[in-house]
């Protein structure tokens, strides 16, 4: 299947493709820019910026050397990346998360939503399998419909940092279309995650004095065919750059959330955030942690099921933050600059979001490895124990102890 671009917006013009040379020349020849969504107006320019130290403490020498050789993998090979455009298309399909456009005879895959690092997760959809809609939203002058979306929306961490940031679009979608309402089309991921987006969209519509936003759930595996949509083009390169525009845009729009001198006093300065037990990942000495960290002025927090105005406002007020690996610490988002930020994870699990996350936002990081004490089929599952003396020195690392 043809891929098109939106490269016509310039959007790799610090040198961030990665990918063929060939096939960005190709995108920029004549007939490919003929074929190209229409690029409505950049959101983000393209960026770049220097990580600083990865700063790890643990027992197994050999493991965090390998995670150190990653990170200066990273760092040698992946120092900027592309610009976020708005686009519109006049006819397109969404499925999988990947945006075709059929304007023509044949279905053409939007590149910007179906990258190298995408694809092992995306299984393209087949010319004749998009000849069949199972939901068609028609053109309408008093509609537009918005595609927010990713292979990862349905995690809280990636939808706050992989997707919320381009809901910037909606104030330029009410500069050009004043008289339509907004509808925002994205995947149903149960209702916890369905209010999670709700509510952070309410967020963003707060933040810039928007009406309230209509959102659509719908099924990954469904073909959406749209007369006209609008969509955004990745605000990251997952799992190792960040817009820090995008991601600054996020946290301002935070402060948009009510909050008194009074609520702000009654919030802890440093917090640990744990996990329950699961089977999976556990921290199986959380207890002896959460009284060492205790003791050290930090209160423990289970943000699973917690409301996300106060999951914001928690993290936006702390100075210190150590907590496990996992979805629930992208609320550092949202955490100011020198914050210090401390990560607890089982050895072998190669994660550089996080390390990427915290120079994005300017937090002190550091993370702290596990001895694993379950043998999953990837290390990434593993229950692991810490060890408090390392503990101790991550502590040190981030300026939890004077």
């Amino acid at each position: 299947m043809m891929y098109v671009s939106c490269a016509t917006g310039d959007i790799y013009r610090n040198g961030s493709w990665f990918d063929d040379a060939a096939l960005l020349n190709e995108f920029s020849n004549g007939s490919a820019v003929q074929l190209a969504p229409e690029i409505v107006c950049e959101l983000y320019p393209p960026y770049s910026y220097a990580r600083g130290p990865l700063t790890l403490f643990g027992n197994n020498a050999e493991a965090m050397a390998h995670v150190g050789r990653i990170g200066q993998d990273i760092e040698g090979q992946y120092t900027c990346g592309s610009g976020s455009v708005l686009a519109r298309a006049p006819s397109a399909f969404v499925s999988r998360t990947v945006v075709y456009l059929t304007d023509q005879d044949k279905p053409r895959v939007v590149y910007e939503t179906h990258r190298p690092n995408d694809r092992p997760i995306l299984p393209l959809r087949s010319d004749d399998a998009l000849r069949i809609a199972d939901r068609y939203f028609k053109a309408d002058p008093l509609k537009v419909y918005l595609w927010i979306g990713s292979a990862g929306s349905v995690n809280y961490g990636h939808w706050l940092i992989d997707d919320l940031p381009r809901l910037k679009a909606l104030s330029a979608l009410r500069r050009l279309r004043p008289e339509a309402s907004i509808v925002i089309v994205t995947l149903q991921g149960g209702a916890l995650h369905e209010q999670v987006h709700m509510d952070t969209c309410a967020m963003i519509s707060d933040a810039e004095s928007l009406p309230p936003i209509e959102m659509i759930f719908v099924d990954s595996e469904d073909r959406i065919y749209f007369e006209e949509l609008y969509f955004v083009t990745p605000v990251s390169n997952h799992p190792v750059s960040k817009s820090p525009d995008a991601l600054d845009y996020v946290a301002r729009s935070a402060l948009s959330i009510p909050m008194t001198e009074e609520d702000a006093a009654s919030l802890p300065k440093r917090i640990f955030v744990g996990r329950s037990p699961s089977g999976s990942r556990d921290l199986v000495n959380q207890p002896e942690v959460e009284q060492f960290l205790t003791r050290n002025g930090f209160i423990s927090l289970d943000t699973a099921t917690m409301p996300f105005k106060l999951q914001a406002g928690l993290f936006r007020n702390a100075d210190m933050i150590i907590g496990c690996m996992g979805a629930s610490m992208t609320n550092t988002v949202f955490s100011r600059p020198g914050t210090g930020v401390g990560y607890l994870a089982p050895d072998g699990w190669v994660e550089p979001f996080y390390w990427d996350l915290a120079a994005v936002r300017g937090h002190r990081y550091a993370a702290c490895y596990g001895r694993c004490t379950s043998s999953p089929e990837v290390p990434w599952k593993a229950n692991y124990h810490i060890d408090l003396g390392h503990l101790g020195s991550l502590m040190e690392s981030i300026g939890a102890v004077s």
